[in-house]
């Protein structure tokens, strides 16, 4: 998945911080996938060229077994002299040409999030301050990465769209608009699926409006952790065209969902239902 251009620079000026601290010749991002087990380099700063991105490597090889194994800072002073593997076992060292380096891993609730990689191109004793400042800048970046890449789930209290679009509907339309929100959570629902509902929600409303409706009412209600819906009901006979309907059903698949319609002699209700992964 492609990394947020907002947490990108923030970590790219994080790794140009770290490189410039150390004097160094290399510095590099890697993040782990528990899924497929393997590591792969996102961000580098002092790149000979591109060709890291390329670079998978399994859990079980390399500087990611290594991480895996011990879970802490260790360095490489004089590769591939000093170890016992097949130096093709490191092809960050052998792509990017470097001698001796600094590694230390992310680790977050005991679980392997990635690996820092700070680096020389020519053979150099690091000391033991230039680890710790390594550390501190491990320890940062992780605490970057982690708040960067929370589910947007974890917003809720910031990103209230979806209330904040009703409210201002409601003021609009003074009394033939009546917002019933029985179940308060539904306000926090992730970002992208609030703006898909916004954007839903509008153009019913103004269409809905537009046709001279004198009263509508807006329920949102929830029937359990991950099912929810929207109903708008009108005070009139009211029918939606099909073109427009079509439109709206297809971004209410967009979030898992669905929009039904009921037409009644003397009202017309609208319901907006979609499921939530979690």
């Amino acid at each position: 998945m492609p990394m947020k251009p907002i947490l990108k620079n923030i970590l790219d000026a994080q790794l140009q911080s770290l490189l410039d601290r150390l004097s160094a010749d290399f510095c590099a991002l890697s993040i782990y996938d528990p899924i497929n087990l393997e590591l792969r380099w996102k961000l580098a700063r002092g790149s000979l060229n591109d060709r890291y991105k390329k670079i998978v490597i399994r859990n079980d090889k390399g500087l990611c077994a290594k991480a895996l194994q011990m879970k802490r800072e260790f360095v490489i002073s004089n590769f591939p002299e000093e170890l016992l593997e097949d130096s093709i076992e490191y092809p960050i060292l052998l792509l990017e040409q470097l001698k001796s380096v600094i590694v230390a891993p992310l680790v977050h609730d005991s679980m392997l999030i990635g690996i820092i990689l700070v680096g020389s191109r020519v053979q150099r004793d690091f000391m033991p301050t230039e680890v710790e400042k390594t550390i501190e800048s491990a320890t940062e970046i992780l605490e970057t990465y982690l708040n960067g890449e929370r589910d947007e789930t974890e917003f809720q209290s910031e990103v209230v769209i979806l209330s904040e679009f009703l409210k201002k509907e409601r003021i609009a339309q003074g009394d033939r608009f009546d917002v019933i929100i029985l179940d308060q959570r539904i306000i926090h629902l992730p970002y992208s699926t609030q703006t898909t509902l916004v954007s839903v929600m509008q153009r019913l409303i103004g269409n809905i409006f537009e046709q001279n409706i004198q009263k509508l009412t807006c329920v949102c209600e929830s029937f359990d952790d991950s099912a929810y819906t929207i109903q708008l009901t009108t005070s009139q006979y009211y029918e939606l065209d099909s073109e427009t309907f079509s439109l709206l059903a297809e971004e209410a698949r967009s979030i898992n969902g669905s929009i039904e319609m009921t037409c009644e002699k003397e009202k017309t209700s609208i319901s907006l239902k979609f499921l939530i992964n979690k």
